[in-house]
C-alpha cells in the first residue's frame, strides 16, 4: 500500500470510503447539497463521516467483518480483515480511522478499486 493511501484522513478518508463502497458523487449548484447515490437512499456528503460517526464506523465493521484491537503499549488501534489468503491491517490513533483505512486497503487488495480511484 502506498504512503498516500495510509496518509488519508478526515474528509478525504470519508470520500475515499464512499467511493470504495461504489457510491457515486453528485455535485449540485449549491456545494452543501452534494450527495452520494447509494444502493438505497441518497446520502448528503455532509452526513457521511465514518471517521467521526460511531454508527457509520460500526456499519463498516459489521458489513465487512473488520476486527479491532487496542494496543495499549503503543496507544493505537489496529483494525484487520482476514481471509483464507491474506490479512489486511491498518493502525491509527483513532479507532474510526483505523477501520476506514483497513476497509480501503482491503478493497484495493481484493482488486475492487485501485489506489488511483481514491487518492485525490
Amino acid at each position: 500500500m502506498s504512503n498516500k493511501l495510509i496518509a488519508l484522513h478526515g474528509a478525504e478518508l470519508d470520500k475515499a470510503c464512499a467511493i470504495a463502497l461504489g457510491w457515486k458523487l453528485h455535485q449540485t449548484k449549491n456545494p452543501q447539497d452534494a450527495f452520494y447515490l447509494t444502493e438505497g437512499k441518497p446520502v448528503l456528503v455532509d452526513f457521511w463521516k465514518p471517521t467521526q460517526s460511531a454508527r457509520q464506523c460500526m456499519r463498516l465493521m459489521l458489513d465487512h467483518c473488520i476486527g479491532t484491537e487496542y494496543i495499549a503499549k503503543a496507544g493505537i488501534w489496529q483494525a484487520s480483515i482476514s481471509s483464507d489468503t491474506q490479512t489486511v491491517e491498518a493502525k491509527a490513533k483513532r479507532l474510526h480511522e483505523a477501520v476506514c483505512r483497513c476497509f480501503l486497503m482491503n478493497q484495493v487488495a481484493k482488486g475492487l478499486i485501485s489506489e488511483e480511484d481514491i487518492i485525490f
